[in-house]
């Protein structure tokens, strides 16, 4: 408990670091010097000054990726004018430059602990496609005493993912990516056989295109083979999992920001802020061990099975009510090709940022939680922890 709460306390105290003279260096990267600064100079001033990509250069990721990550960075800056915007003034892009750094800057204490730690909730059940880590959701804590509880006093619960280290390397027009980690869904208040501890590893391709007509700007095919469990590890199921999704400013902005109302001169001069993408899957699998729970038990009987998923995410960022508010919105069918059934899961989420990594989050989940496929109509209220 002790190493608990002087992890929480760095957290709620971490800074973000962002050095040099943004204005000055924007205007050496504006070439023309006429006061715009279009896409290719924008990358250019992101090649050479944003933090990340200065110490993703110093790690030895190639040329062709930074080169990629510095366009999506252009291209977020130019959307905070106007969908089809091809150069915005020196102002708005100072503004981009210090906004993107609350939202982006790393926890570099907490890296050089454990490189490769993270919390959140994106290891297994979703893989954004252009990568920017923007929008992932918490790892949510929950904590409630209650004395008048005739069993147990204190319940627990926690949801999320455990994220143990990533590997990342430039690989046939993109990146290929292993990510290892545990998803808790865990909570004291119900029976062990509710509870689901996964590990798993996701192995990642993602395909970048440079090319400003192509359909598709990015698409991520992710393979997740998975053993889940429950709390006493008493459950035995194995499963493989593929999921596919893109990005694309030409399909209604999949993938990326679009700020919606006001006067979007910069890009916390709006009503809201909107970034959606969809997701398509397939499930491959079979339960050796139900451990007593009643629906893995009717899986079991029905042998090994393939299941088709689709579903996606929305996140909607009420910016004239407070720039630390969000709300997230998931939704996933999943349609059994052997047995025919199919069973929906969808969640509605409020996150406040504390800090840069710590959030107070409502959760509402409703539908049939996999793997266990248990019916879930609940509300969790805690903490939720953010580190990438």
């Amino acid at each position: 408990m002790k190493i608990l709460g002087i992890l929480l306390i760095s957290l709620v105290f971490t800074g973000v670091a962002w050095g040099g003279d943004i204005q000055g260096d924007l205007k050496t990267a504006d070439k023309n010097h006429d006061g715009w600064l279009e896409r290719d100079e924008l990358a250019d001033y992101f090649l050479n000054h944003d933090k990340e990509l200065l110490e993703l250069r110093e790690f030895g990721l190639g040329n062709v990726k930074l080169q990629e990550k510095a366009n999506d960075f252009a291209d977020d800056a130019l959307s905070q004018k106007a969908q089809n915007a091809t150069k915005i003034n020196l102002d708005d892009a100072v503004f981009y430059v210090e906004r993107r750094a609350s939202l982006v800057a790393k926890d570099t204490e907490m890296k050089k602990w454990w490189p490769g730690f993270g919390l959140s909730r994106t290891l297994i059940d979703e893989a954004d496609p252009r990568k920017t880590q923007m929008d992932d959701r918490p790892f949510v804590l929950s904590f409630s005493h209650d004395s008048k509880r005739q069993n147990e006093k204190d319940l627990f619960a926690i949801l999320g993912t455990v994220k143990l280290f990533d590997y990342n390397k430039d690989w046939r027009g993109g990146e290929f990516q292993i990510k290892p980690g545990v998803d808790l869904d865990v909570d004291t208040s119900k029976e062990a056989k509710d509870s689901s501890v996964d590990f798993g590893v996701s192995f990642a391709h993602y395909w970048f295109n440079n090319d400003p007509d192509a359909i598709l700007s990015s698409h991520v095919l992710s393979l997740t083979p998975k053993y889940e469990t429950d709390r006493d590890f008493a459950r035995k199921v194995y499963e493989v999992s593929l999921s596919w999704s893109f990005a694309s400013p030409k399909i209604l902005r999949s993938g990326y920001n679009t700020w919606i109302g006001g006067r979007q001169k910069s890009p916390d001069d709006a009503w809201f802020r909107i970034y959606w993408k969809p997701e398509l899957g397939l499930e491959a699998g079979g339960v050796q061990d139900a451990a007593g729970n009643e629906e893995l038990q009717k899986i079991k009987n029905d042998g090994p099975y393939v299941r088709f998923l689709a579903g996606g995410k929305i996140t909607v960022a009420p910016l004239f009510i407070s720039r630390r508010l969000s709300t997230t919105f998931s939704y996933k069918n999943r349609w059994d090709l052997g047995e025919g059934w199919n069973k929906y899961y969808w969640t509605a989420e409020v996150d406040y940022n504390i800090t840069k990594t710590v959030q107070f989050t409502v959760l509402y989940r409703k539908g049939a939680r996999p793997s266990s496929f248990t019916d879930t109509d609940t509300v969790l209220v805690g903490i939720g922890l953010l580190i990438q």
